[in-house]
């Protein structure tokens, strides 16, 4: 097989990726099925949750693209409980007590409050899900910004209003770029490492879009392993010139410049 230079081949790279989620979107804006099948849910959703009605109005910018109505209740929930969190929080616990005794009913009584909302997170949830995975399968469509689904603001336009209204189906799927992904660990450390993702199609050209960003968030995240951190660090430790240089492998010359461009003086550079 010959050699293929970046951007040849047809299909190939995020921008092309993106360009064919589009192209499928026309399709289905189109497709009397599709249409059908979005204006039965939205019936149906607005049946089961008529405080949570969909008809019209641009998509919102909260999770899953859900109702701006929805979300504002799920925050009215959260606020609504931190008092019985921060309660709870503040009890000892024993092997013997039960710290939730006496705050069981202030508890049940937020949660069954917005029972309906959770309902409605769920499903919300669960539907956009679906018909992104069913309407754009991973097989066909590889998504790059997981872990939302890069369909979801087009699916939820589509349920919000009949997609035949949609006039540009390029504004619901954001720009496609290489993006590095970080790798969660537990609550006291956000994240413990980054990763690159490898996409299906990748080009020379789509690493080379996102190297300053790359290079950004990996400088960011190992901020205080850099030579120049090391070198900052080590003098603050007391450190000379010389033994810093001798422990990171660098010249003299090189740690006196950092410690002069950080304005760090010291009897060595001045």
């Amino acid at each position: 097989m010959s050699n293929v230079t970046d951007g040849q081949r047809t299909g190939y790279g995020l921008n092309k990726l993106r360009e064919r989620y589009i192209r499928r979107a026309e399709h289905l804006v189109r497709d009397s099925e599709y249409i059908d099948l979005m204006n039965d849910l939205r019936g149906t959703w607005n049946r089961a949750y008529p405080e949570y009605e969909l008809g019209g109005g641009g998509i919102s910018p909260t999770p899953f693209c859900m109702p701006k109505s929805l979300h504002n209740d799920l925050e009215r929930w959260a606020e609504e409980s931190r008092p019985v969190i921060k309660q709870l929080a503040s009890r000892k616990r024993t092997p013997y007590g039960n710290p939730w005794e006496g705050i069981e009913n202030s508890e049940r009584e937020v949660r069954n409050r917005f029972q309906n909302t959770a309902w409605a997170e769920s499903d919300w949830a669960d539907t956009v899900l679906a018909l992104t995975e069913r309407l754009f399968p991973e097989a066909d469509f590889y998504n790059p910004l997981y872990p939302e689904h890069a369909a979801t603001r087009f699916i939820a336009a589509c349920l919000y209003a009949d997609p035949r209204l949609i006039d540009d189906c390029g504004e619901y799927f954001l720009p496609f770029r290489v993006e590095l992904r970080r790798q969660f660990g537990s609550d006291d450390t956000p994240y413990t490492d980054l990763s690159l993702p490898l996409y299906p199609g990748m080009t020379v050209k789509d690493l080379r879009e996102a190297a300053p960003d790359i290079v950004a968030a990996v400088n960011a995240r190992y901020a205080d392993k850099t030579p120049d951190a090391r070198i900052i660090a080590l003098r603050g430790n007391g450190l000379t010139h010389k033994a810093i240089a001798d422990r990171l492998g660098l010249t003299e010359q090189t740690v006196a410049a950092t410690l002069k461009d950080a304005n760090i003086l010291t009897p060595e550079n001045g």
